[in-house]
């Protein structure tokens, strides 16, 4: 090669790097709020060019958002793309540009309309553990469901890049395929509950309302209705209420408490008052709620109580009343929710007090076992924290059909069903 060739080729070389950094998509893209005529679609880049979108059968289509956000806490760009006009309970092809990046093709699915059969998926605590490559494998091949319900805790350390792209077991990556796992969230809209790993697990002395404790990089990635910490919306015959429970994870609550993190859930609460104001409507055939904090069960996270610690004359702290227990629980039974779940213990358990299924399916990427006694003396209809497992819930209007199966092997290791049980206060 002559010294012209040599020099064109180092310049071609320089160009084609340029360009590489300057249109590389890092993670997703993955879908949120969807209706029956629309659904926004989201990505992240190292690029703040124009947010491009081409749909339809042929990929003609064309739809357009603001250019690339820069967030600084993860040093990228964060895309959003609304898609409008489009039919209900339909499949369109779609793929992302940005800034002379193309993705690959993909498709996604606006709502059906109000009080449809639907399906969605109920996992939570993925944290970028060990055996959640294999459970998402998993669920990428064995069940096809219409939406997620994700019960917090998505990742580790909320501000840490590698939790999110790019690093091993990366959330963004494992759920949409990039590492080990399934194309999911390209495909399947995404709600989340916020789990206290979204806040972090920066050291908190007293209030929980501290600057430790931000959401700043969970509100900048997902788009989720009214405040983002706790929402609801309606898919289909479901109604989905998503809360703010969560609090400090400590292993010694009598020297280092258990203080509430976020927004309070006590009876005269704003979180309280605007979930009575929810649930009072019966909105749809069906009720589910999620949020992150154990209400009850065998994990090591139902003890102490949730609320906010007293400190005592000896300096050791008491919890003197379960506000999930004695408060929520009996809301949810005056207004006939049907099913509610969460994670945080990293374990299976499904418990049915007072017509009411409680399901934690939290044993997605490890467990910690089940080392304590039912604090309320209750007894589970079936648990497991053995295998890694995730539960796929079928809806009808005539009942709720939950099946958990287990990872890799996609054996079943529960099946039951959920019948309408009427509001007390009707």
């Amino acid at each position: 090669m002559n010294s012209f060739q040599q020099a064109g080729s180092a310049l071609l070389a320089i160009l084609l790097s340029a360009v590489s950094a300057h249109a590389k998509i890092l993670a997703g893209p993955y879908l949120q709020n969807p209706t029956p005529t629309a659904i926004t679609i989201r990505w992240i880049s190292d690029d703040g060019g124009a947010s491009m979108v081409d749909y339809g059968a042929d990929l003609k289509l064309k739809a357009t958002g603001a250019n690339g956000s820069f967030y600084k806490k993860l040093g990228s760009y964060l895309h959003e793309v609304t898609i409008n006009g489009l039919q209900p309970n339909t499949r369109y092809a779609y793929r992302i540009k940005s800034n002379g990046a193309l993705s690959a093709p993909y498709s996604c699915k606006t709502m059906p309309v109000a009080g449809s059969p639907i399906s969605f998926l109920a996992i939570s605590d993925a944290q970028m553990k060990p055996d959640l490559p294999m459970t998402v494998a998993a669920i990428g091949k064995l069940v096809q469901p219409d939406l997620i319900i994700f019960s917090g805790d998505l990742i580790d350390e909320p501000d840490r890049v590698a939790d999110w792209y790019g690093g091993e077991r990366s959330f963004f990556d494992v759920f949409t395929g990039r590492q080990p796992g399934a194309p999911l969230l390209q495909n399947i809209p995404l709600f989340p509950s916020l789990g206290n790993h979204e806040y972090g697990e920066a050291p908190r002395s007293a209030s929980s309302l501290d600057e430790t404790a931000s959401l700043e990089t969970y509100t900048a990635l997902f788009n989720l209705p009214n405040n983002e910490r706790y929402y609801s919306h309606d898919y289909g015959n479901v109604h989905f209420i998503h809360l703010n429970i969560a609090r400090q994870w400590t292993s010694d609550a009598a020297t280092k408490p258990q203080w509430i993190l976020g927004d309070p859930i006590t009876p005269g609460s704003a979180q309280y008052q605007w979930l009575v104001k929810d649930l009072t409507p019966k909105r749809q055939p069906w009720t589910v709620v999620s949020f992150h904090q154990p209400m009850l069960g065998q994990g090591h996270n139902t003890s102490p109580y949730f609320c906010n610690p007293v400190k005592k004359s000896d300096g050791t702290y008491e919890y003197p009343r379960d506000v999930l227990y004695d408060d929520l629980r009996l809301l949810f039974e005056k207004h006939g929710v049907n099913l509610v779940i969460w994670g945080h213990s990293h374990v299976y358990e499904h418990y049915h007090v007072n017509g009411i299924h409680y399901l934690e399916a939290s044993g997605i990427g490890n467990t910690y076992g089940l080392p304590t006694k039912e604090p309320h003396g209750l007894t589970p209809v079936y648990q497991n924290s053995a295998d890694r497992s995730f539960a796929f819930i079928q809806t009808d209007n005539a009942k709720m059909t939950v099946t958990s199966y287990h990872a890799p092997e996609g054996k079943i290791l529960e099946s039951f069903e959920i019948h309408k049980v009427m509001p007390k206060n009707k």
